[in-house]
């Protein structure tokens, strides 16, 4: 449980480094404050980040292309969507075949997309801008000031405007059982501002495309957490300490395990116990 000074304490935050904060407070610290990273691995198959990437690529390419897609012809769109999804898959399996797969995955569901894009329009929402860098600076009671910045996969305008989109290549199912716990859309609309409307999760490896959302007061939420960054960083500037939740959750996929050694601690006490059950368990 690190203790950092107060001109060690980050005051840029991307909204990926604030869901790492919150969600494992030593974690951020290996990551943005040791600046330890994962190491890269070499790996012959097509991870599915990877596969998330590629196919955000093709859709930025399509809706520049059809900003509007009611008026086109439905075999036009999709002999389009067919085309950008074959040249940009292209470049990854010039190096390895593997990537097929995930391709053919993909072009199962372009009629599926292209059914909840029309639907979409049908509603009032068109698509805008995607990869769109947003940031804002929130003060602090010291008079200094900490940013949040991110990049939205998509945003759309509306009747009263934006919806902040977010891709997702996992099943429905994956995506709305963390909704609950959900900051990333909130941290979104909290850089955007009142002009936030909607912010969702794009369905995209279910037969059905749709959006999801975690917030039903969603201005409620993003002025939550704007308030909750600012509290934060100045009790890090206070003083608090940085420790190891240790949420199974999250522990399971940390590449900083060796170093926390939650796991290693939490076991060791548990044999404490154990041999000596009246004392009280360490920390």
């Amino acid at each position: 449980a690190p203790v950092l000074a107060p001109e060690a304490v980050p005051l840029n935050y991307s909204v990926s480094a604030y869901t790492a904060l919150v969600g494992c407070p030593y974690r951020f610290f290996a990551r943005h404050v040791l600046r330890l990273n994962e190491l890269d691995e070499v790996s012959e198959e097509m991870e599915k980040r990877d596969y998330g990437l590629l196919v955000h690529e093709v859709l930025e390419r399509f809706h520049k292309q059809y900003p509007v897609l009611t008026p086109v012809p439905e075999a036009e769109a999709l002999a389009a969507l067919q085309a950008l999804t074959r040249e940009v898959f292209a470049r990854a399996l010039a190096d390895n075949y593997l990537p097929l797969g995930w391709r053919l995955r993909w072009e199962k569901r372009l009629a599926a997309y292209l059914a909840w894009q029309r639907q979409r329009e049908a509603e009032g929402w068109y698509w805008h801008d995607a990869e769109t860098k947003q940031s804002r600076l929130f003060p602090l009671a010291d008079g200094v000031q900490v940013e949040l910045h991110g990049r939205i996969d998509r945003t759309d305008t509306g009747p009263d405007g934006y919806s902040l989109l977010d891709y997702k290549t996992r099943s429905r199912q994956a995506i709305k059982s963390g909704l609950e716990e959900d900051l990333q859309l909130a941290a979104y609309a909290a850089l955007v501002g009142e002009d936030a409307e909607e912010a969702a999760y794009v369905v995209l490896d279910d037969d059905k495309v749709e959006a999801l959302s975690a917030s039903e007061d969603l201005q409620a939420d993003a002025q939550a957490q704007a308030a909750r960054l600012v509290r934060t960083v100045q009790a890090m500037r206070a003083g608090a300490s940085l420790p190891a939740h240790g949420v199974a959750a999250l522990c399971g996929k940390c590449e900083m395990d060796g170093l926390c050694r939650y796991k290693h601690v939490d076991e060791m006490n548990d044999g404490v116990n154990a041999s000596a059950p009246g004392e009280p368990r360490h920390e």
